[in-house]
């Protein structure tokens, strides 16, 4: 991450491991698709470690790395409850990959590119990407929800909006200004179309919304919880906490392969 590395999650890591919506199955059919091999894949911020396993049945090994002690302590626990054997997690931010000279077949990364250190992790992922591999970065928008896009609107935008960090502007942007090197833009994949969805109640939903890194900043500013603000408003368009509705995001991507060696 950037040099200074700026931990907006670890305080909330429990909440993150067990509230992060997960990513389409078929983005994972893609990813697999597009790599020459599927010896190894890196997953670098990888949090919680979701995205690592939803690599695992499609890679010989799996690697998820992050800076975040907590985060990757949250990411094992998941990992010692499952029967998945083919993937291991290391602290490490994502310029200062732990993988050797062109030894990885896929880099991916989830809803974190915006937090690196730009100039130093593309250099990383070149160093550590195989000739022919494939780096995918992907984020995902700002949730929709039937009946209730006002009042989750005005709140991204007005209650939180002044205490996300800056780094969400390249959200908002769908990843167009990160500034990456000519050999991703010059060897772009054409991407899916794809989006996340999700079938929760309200409780999940403000769950989610809990792990946003400019809610912490905003209870320490106004000594006040806007998740609960939020549930009050939220009262008026999806009065029972139970009733399940569907959750939508969009998902835009970096896409690209390592030119073949010469």
């Amino acid at each position: 991450m950037s040099p200074e590395f700026k931990d907006h999650f670890s305080i909330h890591s429990r909440n993150y491991a067990r509230y992060r919506p997960g990513y389409p199955e078929e983005l994972f059919h893609w990813l697999a698709k597009i790599c020459e091999d599927r010896e190894r894949a890196l997953d670098c911020g990888t949090g919680s470690g979701q995205c690592a396993l939803q690599l695992s049945p499609y890679f010989r090994q799996v690697i998820g790395t992050d800076p975040s002690e907590a985060q990757i302590l949250e990411a094992k626990k998941a990992l010692q409850n499952s029967s998945i054997a083919n993937v291991v997690y290391e602290i490490s931010p994502a310029e200062t990959s732990p993988c050797e000279n062109e030894s990885v077949s896929l880099i991916s990364v989830a809803q974190a590119i915006h937090w690196f250190d730009h100039p130093r992790f593309f250099q990383e992922a070149f160093r550590i990407l195989k000739p022919g591999g494939a780096f995918v970065a992907w984020g995902y928008g700002h949730h929709s929800v039937n009946g209730c896009e006002e009042i989750l609107e005005r709140f991204y935008r007005e209650v939180v909006g002044p205490y996300w960090p800056p780094e969400r502007e390249s959200i908002e942007n769908r990843y167009k200004d990160i500034e990456c090197p000519p050999w991703i833009r010059q060897n772009e994949i054409a991407p899916p179309d794809i989006r996340m969805e999700a079938n929760w109640s309200r409780d999940q939903l403000l769950g989610y919304i809990s792990t946003w890194s400019a809610i912490e900043k905003f209870r320490k500013a106004k000594k006040a919880d806007p998740v609960r603000l939020l549930e009050i408003s939220l009262e008026e368009c999806w009065s029972d906490a139970t009733e399940v509705r569907l959750v939508r995001w969009p998902i835009f991507f970096i896409a690209a392969r390592k030119p073949a060696a010469s």
